[in-house]
């Protein structure tokens, strides 16, 4: 027995509070148990646990003291051995070094440098210097680089082993748990993910029972992930009675978790509770800022959702949020964040005034330069710069809007350019001055920023001059984005070939970028060059493989070989980037197009939760689930009637004796007649209808009374469906980029919600003009499931019939619908007004539906664009400062 005198006092302490806890408790069940005459087996019992006289416990009772006395000796050991000496730190420190070293040459020589330090015996300590001897209670840390290692080469299973190796030495270190855990989440394993946390969190506490930080919000944010609010909620709560002083960051993870729930008053209160006990910290006011801003546009979305489009060029604002970001100012006005917060919110409360000349924004602005840290100061003029071009295009377009309205007709309006010249002389000096305070390896930046200014004011002799100056001045890594800025110069002026140049030079130097790539793509189908730019696209993934953009491009540009050829390059750049958000959002595109073969709305869903969840920041993915949403909850259920009516048709003891060829006629008829149903309850309501259908507005068409379904196209379609899910989800994620994205976006003080609710009213008026083939392409679908099932039922041999859901149902209803007639070919089949339907065909193909919004489909040329449309063309989805 381990005398007491040799424990630790914390384990002395925890000793005796457990012996007085049994001590009481058998005081207890003796009074408590009552008297029962005892059996031959019980009595031998008590005869062998005679209590000891002296210490008044059993043999047994000792023995079971004595476990405990191990473990909480064994515990304090441990958590002991967690606090490093000097020496021991200089040893790993040298170990890591030497490690890296290794890992560069090859991880084999990594690994086998590791495990001999390991193993090293202490005789040999002078023989092998290249290695070092590690003493026994830090080879934890050995073992979870070994596993880093393993996990890197893809070797998960013996990474696995490494790492239960690492916390079995060390239970009591979060970071084994935590690594642990990423690893079985990076491979799927979620629940064994969520258990290893729990057991993690089990160990990792202190003196207090308060759980490891670290562990404790990873665990939160893997619950919720997992959609158990419950449980995150649940692990919270543990905190109730912990000081706020030593777990405000894991309280603050909670606060985050309701907003992005939708529970923005809890959020709110919670944060306003922080912002009291910690306002020192300045990323607490600035999520504050944000939950205020995204809250309070989801009511101004909701009331303009109405409005017409006039409005849309201004901003709106939330003075809760302001208030907020003035709060967070008063206490850290070095905190550069939320000087650029209360930029974004002054700009948007002096653009909703339609006040251009800014006094708000260049207050807020002037304050900025007298409180925020010298290496932020170039920022602040860079930004006054940027936001005083942006005022000075929208006071000019809305003074041509004045003149058009009151002088001329609006056909033959031009922008005043001198007048934008001036509205453009502040700007000038603001950007001089940022020169002025601008560290020298990033003068350049400024330099492109005032080219591009030029550009809309069309000078662009000074902005060609101020682009060569940053090619003097820029390093050699950021050459070939001034290089991609050049060209995009000669273009905006219209020399092509000298911006093909230009390029070609680009995307041949040593360090060429993935943008110029891009960019060298999208030049070439601006001039109509599709099979040239294929050429480039294929090159591009070829040297950059792992960039997703590069793909999608690819994917894009092989929609008029066919649905077939669209699939093979998705499927090679899911094999190179499974985890990009843009490439996922391609295939769902695939399946939205309603004239591709394998138009598939559940394929579409699963696309877009993978984009969403992988590339959260691109923002077409967001707006490409509007489509899919509105197409399931309205457009779907006016295809029902019509595939009830094929349904029965197909159920017909005349039908069950058909051929493909007869089935396929069969359902050719229901594919025309929804189609040309839909058309026509559209004219008689005397709708608008797409420009681009090329249909006349009368069509002969003998349809009864009884076929006409009713039909739900009218009305204010923009609040149809409710999309408040979306809409929460994507203003958690906040995307940032995206050709719809950036489309959709008037101004940049927009915010994500406002941003989606402008969309969901373009992609409603798409869905809504074009229902006639949403709807005809569910029809077809529909009819060819229906044949396979009919098919399968007469079938003799039960060995054939294939069961709906596996994946060999799902190669053949693919192989079926490939080899079934086209959405096109059922439309031109047995048609009187036949010319309507070639028409209709010259106009309309796939590319007007590879992105959810038609007009964008179809390339302008840049020489029928305004300047600022131009510059907005080839400028404006690339931030220079990102």
């Amino acid at each position: 027995c381990t005398s007491s005198s040799s424990k630790s006092p914390l384990a002395q302490k925890n000793y005796n509070t457990a012996a007085a806890k049994t001590n009481i408790d058998n005081i207890r069940v003796s009074k408590t148990s009552p008297k029962k005459k005892s059996n031959s087996k019980k009595s031998l019992s008590n005869k062998n646990n005679v209590t000891d006289p002296i210490t008044n416990s059993s043999p047994s009772s000792t023995s079971n003291q004595n476990k405990t006395d191990f473990a909480l000796e064994e515990e304090s050991t441990k958590r002991a051995e967690l606090i490093e000496s000097p020496a021991t730190r200089l040893l790993f420190k040298e170990f890591s070094r030497k490690f890296r070293f290794k890992e560069r040459m090859s991880l084999e020589k990594a690994q086998e440098f590791a495990i001999k330090c390991l193993h090293l015996q202490e005789e040999n300590n002078d023989t092998d210097e290249d290695y070092v001897q590690l003493p026994r209670h830090i080879h934890w840390r050995v073992y979870l680089e070994l596993a880093d290692l393993a996990k890197r080469n893809n070797d998960f299973q013996h990474a696995r082993t490494l790492y239960t190796k690492a916390i079995n030495i060390q239970p009591y270190a979060s970071q084994g748990w935590l690594e642990y855990s990423k690893l079985e989440e990076e491979c799927g394993k979620l629940y064994k993910c969520a258990s290893i946390l729990h057991r993690g969190l089990s160990y990792c506490h202190n003196n207090e029972q308060q759980h490891n930080e670290n562990l404790l919000t990873r665990a939160i944010k893997h619950e919720e992930r997992m959609g158990n609010l419950s449980k995150a909620r649940q692990l919270l709560g543990c905190l109730k009675s912990a000081k706020i002083e030593k777990v405000w960051r894991t309280v603050l993870e909670g606060a985050l978790l309701e907003g992005r729930a939708g529970n923005a008053v809890i959020a709110k209160k919670v944060l306003k509770y922080l912002m009291h006990h910690v306002p020192w910290y300045g990323p607490l006011y600035l999520e504050a800022y944000r939950l205020e801003e995204r809250h309070s546009s989801l009511t101004i979305a909701c009331d303009g959702a109405n409005d017409d489009d006039k409005n849309d060029d201004y901003s709106y604002y939330s003075p809760s949020a302001l208030i907020i970001v003035e709060r967070g100012l008063e206490e850290i006005p070095r905190y550069g964040p939320l000087w650029f917060a209360a930029f974004r919110m002054c700009e948007a409360i002096d653009v909703s005034k339609r006040d251009f000349d800014l006094p708000y924004t260049m207050a807020m602005m002037e304050r900025a330069t007298y409180c925020i840290s010298r290496e932020l100061l170039w920022k602040v003029h860079m930004e006054a710069a940027q936001v005083q071009e942006r005022a000075a295009i929208l006071a000019a377009v809305a003074a041509e809007k004045d003149y058009v309205d009151n002088y001329r007709d609006a056909g033959n309006s031009t922008l005043s350019f001198p007048t934008l010249n001036e509205k453009l002389s502040r700007c000038r000096r603001c950007f001089a001055r940022t020169v002025l305070a601008c560290p020298p390896n990033l003068c350049w930046k400024v330099w492109l920023a005032g080219g591009r200014m030029e550009l809309i004011a069309g000078r662009v002799d000074v902005a060609r001059k101020l682009f060569l100056r940053a090619y003097d001045v820029v390093p050699e890594k950021g050459r070939s984005a001034v290089l991609l800025e050049c060209a995009r110069l000669e273009e905006f002026d219209g020399d092509t070939e000298l911006a093909q140049a230009i390029l070609c030079k680009a995307r041949h130097s040593g360090n060429s970028d993935w943008k110029v790539w891009i960019e060298s793509v999208s030049i070439e189908m601006r001039n109509g060059k599709r099979e040239r730019a294929i050429h480039l696209s294929r090159i591009a993934v070829a040297i950059h493989p792992c960039t997703g953009r590069l793909w999608a491009s690819l994917i894009q540009l092989l929609q008029p070989d066919g649905e077939y050829s669209q699939h093979e390059a998705l499927k090679s750049a899911l094999r190179a980037v499974p985890k990009s958000g843009e490439v996922w959002c391609e295939g769902a595109r695939i399946h939205l197009n309603p004239l591709v073969p394998t138009f598939d709305l559940n394929k579409a869903s699963q696309h877009l939760s993978f984009a969403t969840k992988f590339t959260p920041q691109y923002g077409d993915s967001f707006i490409e689930a509007l489509r899919l949403e509105l197409l399931n909850r309205w457009i779907v259920k006016i295809a029902l009637p019509f595939i009830n009516q094929l349904e029965r048709h197909l159920l017909d003891d005349e039908s069950s004796a058909l051929d493909i060829g007869g089935i396929h006629a069969v359902i050719g008829t229901y594919v025309r007649k929804a189609f040309f149903t839909i058309l026509q309850a559209k004219y008689v309501s005397e709708k608008e209808v797409s420009p681009g259908n090329g249909l006349a507005p009368k069509l002969n068409m003998n349809l009864s009374q009884e076929s006409l379904p009713v039909l739900d196209l009218y009305g204010d379609y923009a609040n149809v469906v409710d999309t408040s899910k979306i809409e929460l989800r994507c203003s958690n994620a906040d995307p940032n980029y995206g050709l719809l994205w950036f489309h959709c976006r008037k101004q940049s003080t927009d915010s994500a919600r406002i941003i989606l609710a402008r969309a969901k009213k373009y992609v409603a008026c798409d869905v809504f003009n074009f229902a006639h083939f949403y709807v005809s392409a569910m029809v077809r679908r529909a009819g060819v499931i229906l044949a396979i099932r009919s098919e399968q039922e007469t079938a003799s041999n039960s060995s054939t019939i294939t069961f709906e859901g596996n994946e060999e149902w799902d190669s053949l209803l693919e192989e079926r619908l490939r080899t079934a007639p086209s959405l096109e070919n059922f439309l031109q089949g047995s048609i009187e007004d036949q010319n309507a339907v070639t028409l209709l065909e010259s106009d309309i193909s796939g590319v007007d539906f590879i992105t959810g919004l038609v007009g964008l489909n179809r390339h302008k040329e840049l020489k029928s664009l305004s300047l600022i449309e131009r510059r907005k063309v080839l400028f404006g989805s690339d931030s220079l400062l990102s």
